[in-house]
């Protein structure tokens, strides 16, 4: 059998090994001293506080991540936003120049159909 000391108890427990199992047995200790009391005290003070640090840590690089995600996000929105505005900005524009093509047609077509009769006039006028 070996025995060992508890890494979280310091000398208040000792742990026996055996070959099927591993036990912890609790060994009554005359009361700790006052020096023990503070050590104990600042350990679990330490533990405590390197959890809270390692919570924090973790906490603020998710939120850190959680951020960037956000910005990202928005980047693309707006770059969706601008891509659509000018997809809406160039149909408009190409709608306009097809009213004005319209125009110039319909005003071409009226000016052959003008140019037609007078010559169907002139035609009729030799005849």
């Amino acid at each position: 059998m070996e025995q060992g000391s508890l890494p979280f108890t310091s000398n208040l427990a000792r742990v026996t090994r055996t070959r099927s199992m591993e036990t912890v047995v609790a060994v009554p200790l005359p009361p700790p001293n006052q020096a023990e009391m503070d050590e104990l005290r600042m350990q679990s003070v330490e533990r405590a506080a390197m959890t809270s640090s390692h919570f924090n840590q973790m906490t603020y690089e998710q939120l850190a991540q959680f951020h960037a995600q956000q910005e990202a996000m928005a980047k693309r929105m707006e770059d969706e936003s601008s891509r659509q505005f000018a997809m809406a900005k160039a149909m408009e524009k190409n709608r306009l120049e097809q009213e004005e093509s319209r125009a110039i047609l319909l005003r071409q077509q009226e000016e052959l159909v003008r140019q037609q009769n007078e010559l169907k006039r002139a035609m009729a006028e030799q005849a």
